[in-house]
Order: structure tokens, then C-alpha cells, then sequence
């Protein structure tokens, strides 16, 4: 897969924000190529560093887009559905669907995050209590950060800073 140079130059800083932060939330507009970022991530995370990664996605995109992707780039990490993740076993659920223990997976990317912005759900928890334990990376893709209010941006935040004072080194407190 060849990105383009505004794509690759997205990929570089979103490894930046994830090396500082453990997290990034890569926004763009729609069809400009957010999942092809998030592919170069895994592959970045899964190629390159030899980590665990797991991608959250969409049941429609999960084996239309996302699986034969995976395939084509060689790329090793284990894709769920949103609705795959809450019903895990280890994350609250009652089925097993995680391949690995939870806190071997130290890179996780949510493409479409934007169905992560309510606390109140049970995708949200189980996303909440995957990212909790051992320290993981977290790259959220979405062209929609803000749907309703602010407060969906803060609880996507919130999914890899855990607390507001994660950002006081760089003055937001």
C-alpha cells in the first residue's frame, strides 16, 4: 500500500502523540484515508516493534474492509466488531472472543471511534477496561470526534488519558 504524503505525514504524527500520550485520535474528513493511517499504524506496531495489536472496527467493515486488508499488507493483529468486544469474556462479557489475554495487546486501533463517545455503553466499558492494566497504546479514528456536544470528544480522550491531569505537561489543565 502506497500512502500519500499528507497519509504518511498523518502516520508520523500520530506515532509522536501515541510515543507521548499513549494515545492519538487521528480526525479527518470522510474518504481521505483515516483507515489506511490505522493500517499503517498496525503495521508500524505489529511489524516494526513486534507488538500485539488489536483493531476495533465496525461489523460491516470488519470482514468487507479491515480482514482481507490485514491479509494483503501482512500484517498480524486480531480484528473485532464493537459488539465482538462487549460480549468478551475477560472484559465483562459472557463469551471468550479475545484470542490472547487482555493486557498482551499493547496497541489497540478503533476505526469509526466516534461509536466510542458515550461511557454509558457497553462497547464503551469493555473498550475502558481493555485499555486499563498494562499500559497500551490507543489510536482512534474518526472523521465525526463531535456529534453531539463536547463531551464526546472529552470521553474519547478519556479512553487513553484516563485523567484530566494527563495533559498538565503540556499546559491543559
Amino acid at each position: 500500500m502506497s500512502l500519500a504524503d499528507f497519509q504518511r505525514h498523518g502516520v508520523q504524527r500520530a506515532l509522536r502523540a501515541l510515543d507521548r500520550f499513549d494515545g492519538v485520535i487521528v480526525g479527518d474528513g470522510v474518504g481521505l484515508g483515516k483507515s489506511f493511517i490505522g493500517s499503517a499504524l498496525l503495521k508500524h506496531f505489529v511489524n516494526e516493534e513486534g507488538q500485539r495489536a488489536l483493531g476495533l472496527v465496525p461489523a460491516a467493515l470488519r470482514d468487507s474492509f479491515w480482514a482481507r486488508h490485514m491479509i494483503e499488507e501482512g500484517i498480524a493483529a486480531e480484528v473485532l466488531s464493537y459488539q465482538e468486544l462487549a460480549s468478551e469474556r475477560q472484559l465483562g462479557g459472557e463469551i471468550a472472543r479475545l484470542k490472547l489475554p487482555k493486557d498482551a495487546y499493547r496497541f489497540v486501533l478503533v476505526d469509526e471511534a466516534h461509536a466510542f463517545r458515550n461511557p454509558d455503553t457497553e462497547q464503551y466499558r469493555a473498550l475502558s477496561r481493555l485499555i486499563g492494566g498494562s499500559r497500551k497504546k490507543l489510536a482512534l479514528l474518526t472523521a465525526t470526534p463531535v456529534n453531539n456536544s463536547v463531551f464526546d470528544l472529552y470521553h474519547q480522550i478519556m479512553l487513553f488519558a484516563r485523567h484530566t491531569a494527563r495533559f498538565a505537561g503540556v499546559g491543559i489543565t
